[in-house]
């Protein structure tokens, strides 16, 4: 049982830590030395627990008692055990080839059940390797994917028949598809626009019980990126209903922000108040456009009616659910077409839109525990390669900044306030 679950650590570990991209390359191996579905399930338990673990957090934060919390994280972290290393082995019995099978299990987790879960995307891994991350803007992650459990089989082979012959097979492949994708790649010099970033860090319990008391703070931070620069992004969920947007917009009118706001509404003909997580912009005191978040939180913004029973233990699930947008949002922004993004949206590249020149992904991970905001802005990473765009990373806890169209991160991860080009 060890040297499974020390691989699966090991494979989790690379998509939490930025240095540690290669051990996806062999941390996968005891997928394909022993291939039972005991064995492939005990693997995926360690990794799926390694993988979620960051949401562990959030189930704390929502929980009645740290009981709860457990009992939370422990169904998820079966449920995607068995959805995705099952499923993966049932595919693969049927004559599909596991790394496939594997990857198009993950590409279905990005939309069922109930809109998807894209936690532990292996093909995110490489995204920080300085060549091959160019074989992710080339094939997609879940193309990623595929590549890098192709290597781990691959490895295995070579080491069943005591043969360099397939590694070295894999590794060519891998330099083939990843020069490909560098030859494809695009960079360019930043538009010139000068914008700053704020990242409050703050305590997400503080937010949930006591929103008010952090208005003072948010004010000051506001004042502090104006002396800096006239464009100014502020994360996820910065403004509360109770701090009154418009009156915000207008004491900065001498700026232009893109804020990331909850709003509360009541619906007349339902009789029941529903929330939103927007995207506000503001320009000269005014509300010039707003985003409407598209891809909602399954159990974090909105409790699927199925379980809706799960409210009468966890009393946050049955707050006002959150309702979805339906269209997407670009705004004109200093001569630059710019599409905002909000959160989890950071994992379904489909939803940036070709007109848009720059894509600014707006996230409050302080739900999480530090590594999430990792593999989060491995997700932005990928964004960027994808769509040979730069992409702004705006969070409130760490590692905002902007990544660049050929997947060069630039920032300061620990500031609370940044200024860079866009």
């Amino acid at each position: 049982m060890f040297p499974v679950a020390s691989s699966a650590l090991l494979a989790a570990s690379s998509l939490y830590f930025e240095p540690l991209w290669f051990l996806a390359f062999f941390g996968f191996l005891p997928l394909f030395l022993k291939t039972s579905l005991r064995e492939r399930l005990l693997f995926g338990l360690f990794f799926s627990a390694a993988v979620a673990f960051p949401l562990f957090k959030a189930f704390l934060l929502v929980s009645p008692s740290f009981l709860w919390a457990v009992l939370l994280f422990s169904a998820t972290v079966v449920f995607l055990t068995v959805y995705q290393f099952g499923l993966s082995h049932l595919l693969s019995r049927l004559g599909l080839f596991f790394p496939l099978a594997y990857a198009l299990v993950e590409l279905l987790r990005l939309f069922f059940p109930f809109g998807g879960f894209p936690i532990g995307v292996v093909g995110y891994a490489p995204v920080d390797a300085p060549f091959l991350r160019h074989s992710v803007g080339l094939l997609t992650p879940y193309g990623a994917t595929l590549l890098v459990l192709t290597f781990n089989y691959l490895l295995a082979v070579g080491i069943k028949e005591k043969s360099f012959r397939p590694p070295l097979a894999g590794l060519a492949f891998l330099a083939a598809v990843s020069a490909v994708g560098f030859l494809r790649q695009a960079s360019g010099p930043p538009a010139g626009v000068r914008v700053a970033l704020v990242q409050p860090f703050w305590d997400q319990r503080d937010k949930l019980e006591n929103p008010n008391s952090l208005l003072p703070y948010k004010v000051y931070l506001t004042e502090l990126a104006l002396k800096r620069a006239k464009v100014v992004f502020l994360p996820e969920g910065f403004l509360e209903p109770s701090d009154r947007p418009g009156e915000f917009f207008k004491a900065f009118a001498e700026g232009t922000l893109l804020v990331g706001a909850n709003r509360l509404v009541y619906d007349f003909e339902r009789g029941e108040f529903f929330a939103r997580n927007a995207v506000f912009f503001a320009e000269g005191g005014r509300l010039a456009g707003v985003y409407l978040k598209r891809k909602l939180v399954p159990f974090g913004e909105f409790l699927p009616k199925d379980l809706s029973f799960l409210s009468a233990a966890v009393p946050y699930l049955g707050g006002a659910d959150y309702r979805p947008g339906r269209s997407s949002a670009v705004f004109e922004l200093k001569g630059i077409k710019l599409q905002p993004l909000i959160c989890n949206e950071a994992f379904y590249p489909f939803l940036v839109e070709r007109r848009a020149e720059a894509v600014a992904v707006f996230a409050n991970d302080a739900w999480f525990y530090p590594p999430f905001s990792v593999y989060h802005l491995k997700a932005v990473k990928a964004l960027a390669l994808l769509w040979k765009k730069p992409v702004l990373f705006v969070n409130s806890d760490g590692l905002s900044g902007a990544v660049r169209p050929d997947g060069r991160y630039e920032g300061s991860p620990l500031s609370r306030v940044q200024v860079l080009l866009l």
